[in-house]
């Protein structure tokens, strides 16, 4: 959806994925901490619209599937 090179964002929707989500949107910022020098990522995703899944059902799932990415995304940056 979006990608600012400059304020380190990017904002992406799931079209269609074998995940129980639908109307999901997440944006990924990296900021920079400035007592290490490191940096920071956050990730912020919303779901809309109506499904039949439970609320907070897919946060399980998407975790799963997120998480080896920013373990490796670390490995990359650090």
């Amino acid at each position: 959806m979006a990608l600012d090179g400059a304020e380190r964002k990017l904002s992406y929707e799931i079209a269609a994925a074998p995940l129980p989500v639908r109307g999901y949107c997440s944006t990924l910022h990296v900021q920079p901490v400035a007592d290490t020098g490191g940096d920071f990522l956050s990730w912020h995703a919303a779901r809309s619209g109506r499904g039949h899944h439970r609320p907070g059902s897919h946060r399980g799932p998407l975790e799963a599937a997120y998480a080896p990415a920013i373990a490796g995304l670390h490995t990359i940056i650090a």
